[in-house]
Parts: structure tokens; C-alpha cells; sequence
């Protein structure tokens, strides 16, 4: 299990990079508004990826790349390509991982990071996690970004995540990047590259691996 708990973390516990110069928000309904019109629009999202994962032991970065696949409104599929190769698989209830070309059984405990999983990247997407009551939110801005940020009310959680952001170039409908801290305060970026937004993505994209 505790395998699973890294590897799992890494795809989702590591946006935390921060823009520079945001400042808090004037309008921060106003703020969050804009995001929620950005999720309401969207039906079908598709894009290649960078991260970049800091840890406060190591003087380098992690760098990984992939493809991620949305389709309104609970189907993601999450692939990371380089240096390792895994896919993230969600439609619906059901959950599926694959490791170098190996699909993996998983226990009752990780079936939990895997909701947990669902509920941010998923959420993060079709904007359902900017009106849960299980985040504090906070807004800001600057000239050209909008940032929300939101912070995990449940004390278990934070164990894993301080921190989620959203990233959004003003005049531009669409996710610029999310950033999250991890339970020790590591951060890691994820930039959103080559974006399509509601164009037909084939079903078996989140069926088969």
C-alpha cells in the first residue's frame, strides 16, 4: 500500500510552485465566477502536461510529461509518458491503474487516495470542487492571472495536501496550470500545454489502456 501512497501522491500532491505577485483578490466571488463560467463551457478537455516536482531534500527538480484526456462529466484519463510510463483511468466509480504496461490490484485503503484523487483532478476540471464545503477558498490576482486557491478543511487530508491552485491567464478561457503542496509543503506544477477544449475525444480513450 504504501507503495501506492507515493506513487499516488506524485500524480496528485505536487502543484506548488507559486506565481509571483498575486495579490489578494478585490472581487473574489468575481474571481471565482470566472472559473465556474470556464467549467460550465467545457464538455471535453485534452492536453499534453509538464510537471515539476520540488523536494525539499533534493537540489533538482522531477520532471515528468504526458497526456491528459477529460470528458464531462466524471471520465479521466491521466498518462504519464516520460521518464515513467503509468496510466490513471476514471469513468465513473470505476477506478484503474496501469504500471509499466501492467494493470494493478489495489487494497480498500488505496481505493480511498484513489477518491480523493477523483474528487481534486476531477473537480479541478468541471469546477464541482470550488463549491465544496470541504475547502476553504481564496482569490487573487494580478494583471494577467487569476489564482484560486483552496485548502483542505479535514485535518486527515492535509496530511497529504495543503494546498490546490488554480491557474487562469486572464482573457483566456482555460486552465493555465494547477498547482498543489503536499502534506510537507513540496510543491509540484503542472502545466497544461497544446490545449483542445470540446473537441470529440473516442470513447475507448478511457476505457483501454
Amino acid at each position: 500500500m504504501n507503495k501506492y501512497i507515493v506513487l499516488l501522491a506524485g500524480i496528485l500532491l505536487s502543484w506548488g510552485i507559486q506565481a509571483q505577485d498575486l495579490a489578494p483578490a478585490k472581487n473574489p466571488e468575481q474571481v471565482k465566477n470566472t472559473f465556474l463560467k470556464m467549467n460550465a463551457s467545457m464538455n471535453s478537455f485534452e492536453s499534453s502536461f509538464r510537471q515539476t516536482k520540488e523536494f525539499s531534500f533534493m537540489d533538482r527538480s522531477l520532471i515528468s510529461t504526458g497526456q491528459l484526456y477529460y470528458q464531462k462529466t466524471e471520465k479521466l484519463r491521466w498518462e504519464y509518458k516520460e521518464p515513467n510510463q503509468y496510466i490513471l483511468l476514471m469513468n465513473g466509480e470505476k477506478v484503474r491503474l496501469i504500471e509499466d504496461g501492467k494493470e494493478k490490484a489495489y487494497s480498500v485503503g488505496v481505493q480511498q487516495i484513489f477518491k480523493n484523487i477523483k474528487e481534486v483532478f476531477i473537480g479541478c476540471i468541471n469546477g464541482e470542487i470550488l463549491n465544496s464545503a470541504d475547502y476553504d477558498m481564496q482569490c487573487f490576482e494580478n494583471e494577467t492571472m487569476l489564482q484560486v486557491k483552496l485548502i483542505p478543511k479535514d485535518e486527515k487530508l492535509k496530511e497529504y495536501i495543503q494546498s490546490i491552485s488554480i491557474f487562469m491567464e486572464k482573457g483566456k478561457n482555460q486552465m493555465s496550470y494547477l498547482v498543489l503542496k503536499d502534506g510537507s509543503g513540496d510543491p509540484t506544477k503542472i502545466e497544461f500545454l497544446e490545449s483542445k477544449i470540446n473537441q470529440a475525444i473516442a470513447s475507448d480513450v478511457f476505457t483501454s489502456f
